[in-house]
């Protein structure tokens, strides 16, 4: 069972997919996995990394905020149009992101952020997939994190990856 806690009061909240939002404000997932490391500590390359999701439920919809001044009135550019404020992340011909990263030095620090997509409407069959991760040091662990930052429904079913132990 994982909880989250409320900033004004002290109360802690099941988490429940049911409610996409913090009283309105996005809810930032994360999960970091444990640190994967074999016998001996050799170096090893990370071939693929596949995340599985429960994919293709989601329309694809941008959720915009415009620049207000102090009095609520909208601000324009010279040309009378609407300045753009916040958009939501949801990309690449409406489908909804992932962020990938992961710790060479057992989850002391993570890596660029890679993103991956995760199937427009009715794709059920497509994969959240990253190919050609990198080596692990030898003495050091593996740590995977995945992030994703959108309003819409987020199930990890689970995931699974493809390496290779190198030679000395």
């Amino acid at each position: 069972m994982n909880y989250y806690g409320d900033y004004n009061r002290a109360i802690f909240y099941s988490v429940d997919t049911t409610y996409p939002t913090n009283d309105g404000e996005d809810i930032k997932r994360v999960r970091i996995g444990r640190p994967i490391s074999f016998e001996g500590y050799p170096r090893f390359r990370i071939d693929r990394f596949q995340l599985d999701l429960i994919q293709g439920t989601v329309d694809a919809e941008t959720d915009e905020a415009w620049l207000e001044a102090e009095n609520s009135d909208d601000l324009l550019t010279e040309d009378d149009k609407l300045i753009l404020l916040e958009q939501q992340v949801i990309l690449n011909d409406g489908q909804p992101v992932v962020f990938f990263s992961y710790s060479k030095d057992g989850g002391q620090t993570y890596g660029n952020r890679i993103q991956g997509l995760m199937g427009k409407i009715g794709q059920r069959t497509y994969r959240t997939v990253w190919r050609k991760l990198g080596v692990i040091p030898r003495g050091q662990s593996f740590v995977p994190r995945i992030e994703f930052f959108n309003k819409i429904p987020y199930v990890v079913l689970g995931a699974a990856w493809a390496f290779e132990i190198l030679p000395e």
